[in-house]
């Protein structure tokens, strides 16, 4: 397997696949990396993002794709970014949001040990039969 490769992310096709592959996948902020020369299947949510064994590679690798690109017009015109930069921060005191909105039926459901009734990749084989 290569260290790094570039994928094109529409609707999960860098994230979901890395996830599933054990790999560091990540879909830039919009306008972050140019879209020159991609086919666009929904403009607005096609990114260009690296894949790699780690985050510091998908970092690295970001910080040489990143930048303004005046062919593409969605491209932001902004300072570069070093995105290795808070590799090594702690992640004490680290907020993370979770949607209860979304996620409180599911969550609802496991507590009680009940079958969960959303269907969802995490209750694929849970969900009762009909």
């Amino acid at each position: 397997m290569p260290p790094a490769s570039l994928g094109s992310d529409t609707g999960g096709s860098i994230r979901q696949p890395a996830s599933h592959c054990g790999i560091t996948g990540l879909k830039p902020t919009y306008g972050t990396v140019s879209r020159f020369g991609m086919i666009a299947y929904a403009s607005s949510l096609d990114q260009a993002g690296p894949m790699a064994q780690t985050a510091e590679d998908c970092a690295i690798l970001l910080n040489a794709m990143a930048g303004f690109d005046e062919r593409d017009s969605t491209s932001l015109e902004r300072e570069n970014e070093d995105y290795t930069r808070d590799l090594n921060r702690p992640l004490k005191g680290l907020k993370i949001g979770l949607p209860k909105r979304i996620l409180r039926r599911r969550l609802r459901s496991r507590r009680q040990n009940r079958p969960c009734t959303t269907p969802s990749p995490s209750c694929a084989n849970k969900a009762p039969k009909r």
